[in-house]
C-alpha cells in the first residue's frame, strides 16, 4: 500500500482531473473521488473509490443533506468514509497505516 501526504494531493485542488491520470501521476493503487453539487438547499455528494490500474470504481456511494447541516455532514461523511475505506484493508495494510501514522505524529 502507498500512501500519499495530502499536502501533494491537495496540489490537483481546483483542478477538473481525470482520477486515473491523477492516481498514475502519484504512484498510488485507487484514488477516491467526490463531487459535490448544490440543488436548492440541498447538498448532493457523489463519491467513490477507483482502481487506477483498470478504472472500476472499487467503492461508491452518494450522500445528501440539507446545506443547512453541512458542518455536520462533513464529520458524518469522514467517519464513513473512512470506516468504508478501513473495511477494505488487509490486516497487513491496517497496521502498516497504523505504523504510518504513528511515525506522523511522533514528527510533528
Amino acid at each position: 500500500m502507498h500512501l500519499v501526504a495530502s499536502s501533494v494531493v491537495f496540489s490537483y485542488k481546483g483542478h477538473l482531473s481525470e482520477p486515473i491520470k491523477v492516481g498514475a501521476e502519484l504512484g498510488v493503487d485507487a484514488v477516491l473521488s467526490s463531487r459535490i453539487l448544490l440543488s436548492h438547499d440541498l447538498v448532493v455528494i457523489r463519491t467513490e473509490l477507483i482502481n487506477v490500474a483498470s478504472g472500476w470504481r472499487l467503492w461508491g456511494e452518494q450522500y445528501t443533506r440539507p446545506f443547512s447541516d453541512i458542518l455536520t455532514m462533513e464529520n458524518e461523511l469522514s467517519t464513513c468514509i473512512s470506516e468504508k475505506l478501513l473495511s477494505s484493508l488487509t490486516e497487513q495494510e491496517k497496521k502498516h497505516l497504523i505504523r504510518a501514522e504513528r511515525r506522523s505524529v511522533e514528527h510533528t
